[in-house]
């Protein structure tokens, strides 16, 4: 049995993976998020028990400071859905950017850019309907019209509106987090994970005030509609011989993953792949500071419009990556357009990936 970090399907391809549909019960099938089940789907049999549900949140929501909304004067988008439109963020971020001692340089930005924090840019990305990939799983599709608008207008956050701080081809996910807790951000990027990064941080001295947070999707195209990042895992169990040690296998792996366990996920800030279970979780252990249960409404509101950013799970695409990284540093610090960008990306990652 195995946890894999994404489900592989060249190991059902391979023959290597035991199916697990006749251990699944009715009270199962309709338990899980149909995603994740259909995460470990292949030729219609199922190979894969769901567990947990997204991730740290990063390239799903964003976290916001009420406390900078309200100095600001900005209207908070409205619970339990907190949906905006990209028109609607630009404003509150234009009015959230400001030079608060007076001496004519701005101290607090709304959101932080960072060409090296991989999910949130994918997640930047994908505002008009763009994809890193198409849904076949078989060609790099960001150059797309939509994938460029989207570029141009992070590009344009920065050097045009300047709501995000310049030299973002240098940072990475962890100077979004400290501009957000040191409050040089209004916005950050995460879920409840990061709620509970902030109690840890005060908690172990890292962090001298802690901030509450309120969880907001990303903004959206209307056209497109809102989109988050859709991630889960679960565990496989490989192909046994011996009947009574696949049975053995399938019944720890059932064990681990049955509601009572599953619980167990809210311990690690994380949510469970069982609607029933999710409906329970309250993370009344952090953030005592915090009212975390209408985040998690709005979290799981959030990520019901999941899609995989890094494309279908039959495909690896992280070898690639680092023309990604790039690609996202030379348009943010101008020294390519957009297009240029990408399209440099496509035609180096392509034959990585895909062998063309």
């Amino acid at each position: 049995m195995l946890r894999p970090i994404g489900f592989d399907t060249n190991l059902v391809k391979q023959n290597l993976l035991e199916p697990i549909d006749k251990y699944l019960t009715a009270e199962d099938r309709l338990d899980f998020l149909p995603y994740a089940l259909n995460e470990g789907k292949v030729n219609g049999n199922y190979y894969m028990w769901p567990w947990n549900n997204s991730n740290n949140g990063m390239g799903s929501t964003m976290l916001l400071n009420p406390k900078i909304f309200a100095e600001r004067k900005v209207a908070l988008p409205k619970a339990p859905y907190r949906n905006w439109t990209l028109e609607q963020w630009l404003a509150a971020a234009q009015k959230l950017t400001f030079d608060r001692n007076g001496d004519g340089k701005t101290d607090v930005y709304a959101i932080t850019l960072a060409a090296q924090d991989t999910e949130n840019m994918l997640g930047w990305l994908n505002r008009f309907g763009g994809q890193l990939v198409n849904d076949q799983g078989t060609a790099f599709v960001i150059n797309s019209k939509e994938g460029v608008a989207a570029l141009q207008f992070m590009v344009d956050l920065i050097h045009k509106y300047k709501v995000a701080p310049d030299g973002a081809s240098g940072l990475g996910v962890y100077d979004t987090i400290d501009n957000l807790h040191q409050g040089r951000a209004a916005m950050g990027y995460g879920g409840i994970y990061e709620i509970g990064r902030i109690d840890r941080y005060v908690k172990e001295g890292k962090l001298k005030d802690p901030i509450n947070v309120l969880v907001a999707p990303f903004p959206n195209d209307p056209k497109t509609g809102p989109v988050a990042y859709q991630t889960s895992g679960g565990f496989v169990v490989f192909k046994q011989k011996d009947p009574y040690k696949q049975k053995m296998a399938m019944e720890l792996a059932r064990f681990i993953t049955n509601k009572e366990n599953d619980k167990l996920l809210e311990d690690l800030l994380y949510f469970s792949a069982r609607k029933s279970v999710n409906k329970g979780f309250d993370f009344k252990g952090i953030a005592a500071y915090t009212d975390v249960r209408p985040q998690v409404t709005v979290y799981l509101n959030a990520i019901k419009s999941g899609k995989p950013y890094y494309g279908p799970s039959s495909i690896d695409v992280q070898p690639a990556m680092k023309y990604f990284t790039a690609a996202m540093q030379a348009a943010l610090s101008k020294q390519k357009t957009p297009k240029q960008a990408l399209d440099d990306f496509v035609a180096q990652a392509t034959p990585l990936v895909f062998k063309k």
